[in-house]
C-alpha cells in the first residue's frame, strides 16, 4: 500500500524532524562541461559512510511557523500508521518555492514515498502561485541529486563558495570544499 501524505497539522509540530536525516555519502558528483551546457556525472568513492548534513547548512521555516501555514508547508508520510517520511516547502525569492527538507526513512525508500512528498509540496507551490521550486543539496550527495532529476528537476547551477566559511571547510583547498548544487522545476 502507498504511503499516506498529510500536511502537517498545528498538534504534529512534535513529529517534525522525528526522522533521521541520513544519506549515504562516498561517491562524489561531477560536473562535465557540454555543449548543452553543465551535465552531472557521479564517481565513485573508495570508502561510503552514513552522513547527516551540518545544522549550519539545514535551514527552514521552525515548527511554529509551520504550524501557522504563512508562507511555508509541512507534510508528513504515514505507512501503515508509521511515520516514514517529511518535506517542508516556503516560498522564496523569484517567484520559487523552495524545498528545505525532503527526508524518508531508510526502510521506506526507493518506494515512491519521497516522490509523494515532493509531489504534494509542488502542489502547494502551485497553489499559491509560484513559477516552480528550487531545491538545493550538495556534491557529496549524489542520491539527492539523481533523486531530483529522476523527479524532473533540472541541474541549474553549483556554489563552489557558499559553504566555504562552515568549520568542516575552513582550511581546505577550494576544490575540495564541498559544493552547493542547485535544482528546479518549473511548472510552464
Amino acid at each position: 500500500m502507498p504511503a499516506e501524505i498529510k500536511r502537517m497539522a498545528r498538534n504534529d509540530s512534535a513529529l517534525l524532524d522525528a526522522i533521521e536525516n541520513k544519506h549515504l555519502a562516498g561517491d562524489t558528483v561531477v560536473l562535465r562541461l557540454t555543449r548543452n551546457g553543465l551535465e552531472l556525472d557521479f564517481r565513485a568513492g573508495s570508502k561510503a559512510v552514513w552522513m547527516n548534513p551540518p545544522a549550519a547548512v539545514y535551514s527552514r521555516p521552525d515548527a511554529k511557523s509551520l504550524a501557522a501555514a504563512s508562507g511555508c508547508a509541512a507534510y508528513f508520510a504515514w505507512n501503515d500508521g508509521k511515520l516514514v517520511g517529511q518535506a517542508v516547502v516556503e516560498k522564496h525569492i523569484f517567484r520559487l518555492a523552495r524545498l528545505c527538507d525532503v527526508r524518508v526513512t531508510l526502510s521506506e525508500r526507493r518506494r515512491g514515498v519521497g516522490a509523494r512528498l515532493m509531489e504534494a509540496a509542488e502542489r502547494w507551490a502551485w497553489q499559491q502561485g509560484l513559477a516552480g521550486v528550487l531545491v538545493e543539496t550538495q556534491d557529496n550527495n549524489p542520491g539527492a541529486c539523481q533523486f531530483l532529476v529522476k523527479c524532473g528537476y533540472k541541474f541549474g547551477g553549483v556554489d563552489t563558495l557558499r559553504m566555504a566559511a562552515l568549520p568542516d571547510q575552513i582550511g581546505k583547498p577550494s576544490q575540495l570544499r564541498d559544493a552547493a548544487l542547485s535544482f528546479y522545476r518549473f511548472f510552464t
